[in-house]
């Protein structure tokens, strides 16, 4: 392959890897933004609107979020290093020895109780 043909590639690889990163982004400023408002809203008018839920339904759904917490981190970690280990499989050329990545397999078990 030339250099020019090489250097356009990698051109276009980044493009795109940056595309989709800043939409990637804009999505999740969206998101946050909108759960953000929900919370400001809830905290002004929810009291009036519905009680609060119990301690014990607030010590499990503190469980809950820490679990998810947990789960994604790993599943993001795990992710990350396969990820690493693959890019230098390709910049050395090396066959990599398994086909699923591990942190695929990294699912939350948590069961929604509300």
């Amino acid at each position: 392959m030339s250099e020019a043909t090489e250097t356009g590639r990698l051109t276009d690889e980044f493009k795109g890897l940056f595309t989709k990163t800043i939409q990637a982004d804009i999505e999740l400023f969206n998101r946050l933004s909108a759960l953000s408002s929900e919370a400001v809203r809830e905290f002004f008018t929810g009291p009036q609107r519905k009680a609060l839920p119990s301690l014990g339904e607030s010590l499990t759904r503190s469980v809950e979020l820490g679990i998810s917490y947990w789960t994604a981190a790993a599943h993001h970690s795990l992710g990350f290093a396969n990820d690493v280990a693959k890019a230098y499989e390709k910049a050395l050329d090396l066959k990599s020895p398994s086909k699923e990545p591990p942190h695929r397999a990294v699912k939350s078990k948590v069961k929604k109780t509300h």
